[in-house]
């Protein structure tokens, strides 16, 4: 039986191949969500091109036409994690590479994020990015010691 291993990240070349839906993803929280031990409400889901270092610092989010943010709740996973129980789709026809997401507060702060998974792939630059619902794990924050 072949067994097929999750991709992330940028591909290996400007030609391909690129991950494709469907997707999931598994977020860290950020420095600003630790701190507060928990996560803002409401919450917002963003596609991200590049990805923070690890305090969540630095990340660069899809600017292009036709996308915007989605608002998202969270619900219970396990003691661990939340996740999003609902389908999540966005749509952006032409877009540059997309490797990544994150939970942003009100104030376009970035409270979570994470790298793209998925078991596909495809020699086209992937146009919809589609999270089934509870595909999207998201580490509870946890105050520093």
């Amino acid at each position: 039986m072949s067994r097929t291993t999750p991709s992330f990240g940028h591909p290996p070349s400007p030609m391909g191949p690129w991950k494709s839906s469907p997707f999931n993803a598994e977020m860290a929280p950020t420095a600003a969500a630790k701190r507060a031990g928990a996560f803002s409400n409401p919450l917002y889901l963003g596609l991200l091109v590049k990805l923070p270092d690890p305090d969540g610092v630095g990340s660069v989010e899809l600017e292009h036409p036709g996308y915007i943010r989605q608002i998202v709740d969270l619900t219970p996973r396990s003691a661990s994690h939340l996740t999003i129980p609902r389908h999540v789709q966005f749509e952006v026809q032409g877009c540059p590479s997309v490797i990544g997401l994150a939970l942003f507060n009100a104030d376009a702060v970035a409270e979570a994020y994470g790298v793209l998974r998925s078991h596909c792939i495809t020699w086209q630059r992937p146009q919809k990015f589609e999270f089934a619902s509870h595909q999207i794990l998201v580490k509870r924050p946890t105050r520093p010691v």
